[in-house]
């Protein structure tokens, strides 16, 4: 005799629920040249390089991220992160990756007012391409611009980032890839925005 029960005839064997599939996010960094777009995302990964080689067109990497107890959530989160190019050369490859965004990353070199300046036309190609992604404007390189005299007129301060994000209506964040300063909180936000979402 068996010493396992019989299963009644016609009852099926208990299906065991699937596991949740980590979700997957599309994040972009779109920013001027040199604001250190490529430079934040290899701080994040753990392979800052002092001078990384300009992309050329779209670099593609992929983060798994832990976003906490959640019950919708796995606990984590698959982040595809296209890096992509600042240079007008690259601007048709841009605009694709732009309106498949779930959300982006508008960097500038917070120690160069020029850059500041240009990321302002990120914004504008993003939110028309994709209006309804979350953006953050992220002020990169903070390190460097406190080598700068406060009255350097490179110098873009706190209060003008914040200002800025506000009349776009986003988040501001400075951070600086070379100290792995701010850069995970930074990360950390896109898994809270979309939980929130």
């Amino acid at each position: 005799m068996s010493c396992c029960s019989a299963r009644p005839k016609g009852q099926s064997a208990p299906i065991a629920p699937a596991p949740l599939r980590p979700a997957t996010i599309r994040l972009v960094m779109a920013g001027p040249m040199r604001s250190g777009k490529t430079s934040l995302v290899q701080s994040m990964m753990g392979i800052y390089t002092k001078q990384p080689s300009p992309t050329i067109g779209a670099d593609v990497n992929v983060l798994h991220l832990k976003t906490g107890e959640h019950p919708s959530s796995p606990g984590v989160v698959r982040l595809l992160v296209y890096d992509i190019s600042g240079s007008p050369h690259f601007s048709s490859v841009a605009c694709a990756y732009y309106k498949m965004a779930d959300f982006f990353f508008l960097v500038f070199d917070a120690s160069d007012r020029d850059s500041f300046r240009r990321v302002a036309d990120f914004r504008a190609r993003t939110s028309t391409l994709r209006p309804g992604a979350y953006a953050f404007l992220v002020g990169n390189k903070a390190d460097r611009r406190a080598n700068e005299p406060f009255t350097s007129p490179l110098r873009v301060s706190r209060e003008e980032g914040e200002k800025k994000a506000a009349e776009w209506g986003i988040p501001y964040f400075e951070v600086s890839a070379k100290h792995e300063t701010g850069v995970r909180e930074l990360f950390a936000q896109v898994c809270a925005a979309r939980l929130v979402g």
